[in-house]
């Protein structure tokens, strides 16, 4: 069983990052995706949860990463 899951009354209900969390989770990034061995441009960005929301995890900036689709697909 995944110890990392949160309490449902504990998650927020905000799925998708947007706005200005988006904006600085790409300027974090330096505008190319997180992933070590990866360098896709800004255009090709998502952002991903580290923990997943559906296990819990918050769509806040310490709970967010981005990457290109390749990687986000890759981590998933």
């Amino acid at each position: 069983m995944d110890k990392k899951i949160i309490h449902p009354n504990l998650r927020d209900s905000k799925r998708e990052y947007s706005g200005d969390t988006l904006k600085f989770l790409m300027h974090q990034s330096g505008g190319f995706c997180s992933h070590p061995f990866c360098d896709s441009p800004y255009l090709s960005l998502n952002a991903h949860h580290i923990i997943q929301h559906a296990k819990g995890g918050l769509t806040t900036i310490p709970n967010g990463l981005i990457f290109c689709a390749n990687c986000h697909r890759l981590v998933h």
